[in-house]
């Protein structure tokens, strides 16, 4: 585990949680009594990994200069900053020349308590340039689904059904073959990943079944303080 990089991105602009990231940086928010990226760079260190890269733009001195050289996490964190937010694979493709192996890749906004060695020998039994940590939701579609056939004769009636989906978590392993596929300039890892499958790449996921907390709008960082905020009262 020492010997593989994380990578944090953290260089969104957060506009979906203003005002609050007007003067903060969204992974710089608190969750309890610590900012969420300092919740998840604590859980890499204690899984063993040592040598930590924040990609960041927005806000980057406010990063730098509460983390430093993250000797007092017990971690090396190294910097790259961009004049501008990226998107999601945009912020990740400066880092290239800072990894010669694998992986792992996590969104500065996403706090999830994954098991990383779990995470990574799946990666490495399936031989993927790729994997993208997947975990299960259930939704209700608020309304009757009607199936019709090809002359418009209603075949199926489902009242109010729920739905089972993966969604992506937004942590990643990759190998350093995900860089030939981002764009210089701003990107996404949607189209990114889109791209490997549709060139018969080896993308896998690997589900997750543990907490996870996406702080990227206001209703999800309400529900992660309210959580947090709670354990903090349980002391």
């Amino acid at each position: 585990m020492s010997e593989v990089k994380a990578v944090i991105l953290a260089g969104g602009l957060g506009t979906r949680l203003r005002p609050l990231t007007y003067t903060i940086p969204k992974p710089m928010l608190p969750l309890g009594d610590k900012p969420l990226l300092e919740r998840i760079i604590t859980d890499l260190k204690d899984q063993g990994f040592k040598d930590v890269v924040v990609s960041c733009s927005y806000l980057a001195r406010m990063i730098e200069t509460y983390f430093g050289d993250g000797s007092w996490l017990g971690v090396k964190i190294s910097y790259v900053k961009t004049d501008r937010p990226l998107g999601t694979a945009g912020q990740l493709k400066p880092i290239k020349n800072l990894v010669n192996g694998t992986f792992i890749t996590i969104y500065g906004d996403v706090y999830a308590k994954i098991n990383y060695r779990d995470l990574l020998e799946y990666h490495r039994r399936t031989g993927a340039i790729a994997t993208m940590v997947l975990r299960k939701i259930k939704q209700t579609i608020r309304f009757g689904v009607i199936e019709v056939d090809d002359h418009g004769r209603v075949r199926k009636w489902q009242e109010k059904p729920e739905l089972e989906f993966r969604v992506n978590v937004g942590v990643y392993v990759f190998e350093p073959k995900i860089f030939s596929y981002i764009l210089n300039g701003v990107d996404s890892m949607d189209r990114v990943f889109r791209e490997m499958i549709e060139k018969g790449e080896k993308v896998y996921g690997y589900e997750f079944t543990g907490e996870v907390h996406d702080i990227g709008d206001m209703a999800s960082y309400e529900e992660a303080v309210k959580k947090f905020t709670k354990e903090l009262g349980e002391m």
